[in-house]
């Protein structure tokens, strides 16, 4: 409980954005939220590169698997969108994070 409360203080007032994939034989007819403040939007298809990392958001390494995964993609002549940045934590239940994944879109998935 503290530690949902202290990330709650930080967080309190800002904008957060959570993505999730809709099962496909849900998309054509999304159930509804029931809260206001959650909408679903629809983006269409994009190409997404992904870095898998077994620490966590607060390690000094985070920011930098970003980094590598940019080069490895400058190594492919792949440019990412470079206004966009996606991670996606896997917990599992009563064991905490157990995996983060950096991930940057195609620049191309943006330029229709």
């Amino acid at each position: 409980k503290q530690w949902y409360q202290r990330r709650v203080a930080i967080t309190a007032g800002e904008r957060a954005e959570i993505g999730m994939l809709i099962p496909s034989e849900y998309q054509s007819n999304p159930p509804a939220s029931t809260y206001d403040e959650v909408r679903i939007e629809k983006w269409d298809e994009m190409k997404v590169y992904v870095r898998a990392y077994g620490g966590y958001r607060d390690d000094a390494e985070y920011q930098q698997q970003f980094d590598l995964l940019k080069l490895a993609l400058d190594k492919q002549n792949i440019v990412p969108y470079p206004h966009m940045k996606i991670v996606v934590g896997y917990t599992y239940y009563r064991y905490g994070r157990q995996r983060l994944e950096a991930m940057l879109v195609d620049n191309d998935s943006f330029s229709a």
